[in-house]
């Protein structure tokens, strides 16, 4: 299993970005959920079975891709909600390629294929066309609340 490694990100003209606070230290291009049960704070999206964030609370009320990095719990952080992003990098070949918020680790990004039957699909979106630096990520979020099989 491998979490893409994020080192920058760019906004596509359709791309849907909010601001609020942070529940926690918060990395550039984690996958995170809005707790609304936590004082509707920005965390980082765990998806594993038995984790404290289970899907049916993790991106039902909100889940998207951190704009910036936050080092201390109640700054402001920006997320990507929906529309598409050029993030440097997720692997290259990755056009049509589904991600999901991984269960490795809390904030992780996994390619769907790297799902195991302890993760609860919570999908951030698919892989686009690829260019010299970065690679088209079409933000497409769906929190099932489903275990994957």
């Amino acid at each position: 299993m491998v979490a893409i490694t994020v080192t920058a990100i760019e906004l596509g003209s359709d791309a849907q970005v909010t601001t609020g606070q942070a529940g926690e230290t918060i990395g550039l291009g984690d996958a995170v959920y809005l707790d609304t049960t936590g004082g509707n704070k920005w965390k980082k999206a765990v998806i594993a079975t038995g984790s404290s964030a289970t899907a049916l609370t993790a991106g039902r009320d909100g889940i998207g891709i951190a704009l910036t990095a936050v080092t201390v719990a109640d700054r402001y952080v920006v997320v990507a909600t929906s529309g598409t992003l050029y993030i440097n990098t997720l692997g290259g070949s990755a056009d049509g390629e589904t991600f999901i918020a991984g269960g490795s680790a809390a904030g992780d990004i996994n390619p769907v294929g790297d799902a195991v039957a302890t993760w609860y699909k919570t999908t951030l979106g698919t892989g686009g066309a690829d260019t010299t630096s970065y690679d088209e990520f079409i933000m497409k979020t769906d929190a099932s609340g489903k275990v994957v099989a």
